[in-house]
């Protein structure tokens, strides 16, 4: 197939002739078309025959290695953090992708600029995960340096003044991409700020029982909005069929989520979804 372009760059397509030799892949036929990894040119895809989505992933963000060399990691950590903020990616991946090789950076600065918009760019547990998970990848010794452990100390301590709020996201996201919080907790020897984000955590290292088991936590008044939370979800995960109505009222009165109710209650006709605001 020939192809003629005219002055507007326009591209009009005409058949190839019968018997004249196919046109060979290493030439490339338009300007949208880039090297591919088998010597040729091809149109950009997730990833190639020969090498798959992933790799191709790392080798395109190797741009942030040559800022990062250049002295420019700080304008890219802004960058990261406006591209999160403002929604401007249709997947969050990518940036925590790109935030971890900076986190992870030798250059000090860039180091430092990465940790301090943590908390902007992972909002929810879900997005902790994988940042910490994708900071393994990149890390050549154990990953937990004092930078590291400190930020995910300010993540958990984030919540000192609005503690529920904690015990909602740790306990609707327990676990993803292989890491738990009490994985994190343990390898960021996270200490906290005040009573009722200790209650917290004392609840996801331990269990109710313990957590409640400190005789300060009964003279602190707000510890007493967390732990009826925290109650409520250790009774609806023992709630059955036979517990409808109670789970029901837990739901509403404790704002649940989809998260805190047993899987099989939640195929129940019986239950149903109208229960979540």
């Amino acid at each position: 197939m020939d192809m003629e372009f005219d002055d507007e760059d326009s591209i009009t397509f005409q058949s190839q002739p019968m018997g004249e030799d196919p046109i060979p892949q290493t030439k490339q036929l338009t300007y949208d078309m880039v090297p591919n990894s088998a010597g040729g040119y091809s149109y950009e895809r997730g990833g190639s025959y020969y090498v798959t989505g992933p790799v191709l992933k790392r080798e395109n963000i190797q741009c942030i290695d040559r800022l990062i060399m250049n002295g420019k990691g700080p304008e890219a950590v802004k960058l990261i953090r406006d591209v999160s903020v403002n929604g401007r990616a249709c997947k969050q991946t990518p940036t925590l992708n790109a935030l971890a090789i900076c986190a992870r950076s030798n250059d000090p600065k860039t180091k430092t600029a990465a940790y301090s918009i943590l908390l902007d760019v992972c909002r929810i547990p879900t997005h902790l995960f994988e940042f910490v998970n994708l900071c393994e990848k990149e890390s050549a010794g154990s990953g937990w340096g004092r930078a590291h452990r400190s930020a995910i100390g300010k993540w958990y301590n984030q919540f000192e003044k609005d503690p529920k709020k904690l015990a909602l996201l740790t306990t609707k996201y327990k676990a993803r991409h292989g890491w738990s919080h009490k994985d994190v907790i343990r390898l960021g020897h996270v200490k906290p700020r005040n009573t009722p984000v200790g209650l917290v955590i004392r609840y996801i290292i331990k269990n109710m029982e313990d957590a409640t088991s400190m005789t300060q936590y009964d003279r602190n008044p707000e510890i007493a909005p967390v732990k009826a939370f925290l109650d409520a979800v250790e009774q609806a995960k023992k709630c059955t069929r036979s517990d409808i109505e109670k789970l029901r009222a837990l739901i509403a009165e404790h704002q649940l989520v989809r998260e805190h109710v047993p899987t099989d209650l939640l195929d129940s006709k019986k239950f149903g979804t109208r229960c979540f605001a």
